[in-house]
């Protein structure tokens, strides 16, 4: 079983994943953290936890996070086995 689905099984909350495509690979995760920063998002949409909005709230933090939703290549490049 892999993590996401055990978490969707087995959380003792349910909580919406950042991505409609869990079990892929993306820089979705980036795109929605700007999202919410910029306060585009919906009610219910995503559910961060602190040290998500940290990377996001902090200048220094956010470029990255800015660079992996703009450039998906650049994610992979980074994350991508």
């Amino acid at each position: 079983k892999n993590l996401t689905r055990e978490c969707l099984e087995n959380a003792p909350v349910m909580m919406p994943f950042v991505s409609e495509e869990p079990d892929k690979l993306s820089n979705t995760y980036f795109r929605k953290l700007l999202k919410w920063y910029d306060r585009k998002v919906e009610l219910g949409e995503v559910a961060f936890i602190p040290t998500d909005v940290a990377m996001v709230v902090d200048a220094g933090l956010r470029k990255h996070v800015q660079k992996f939703a703009k450039d998906e290549k650049s994610f992979f490049a980074s994350f991508a086995s």
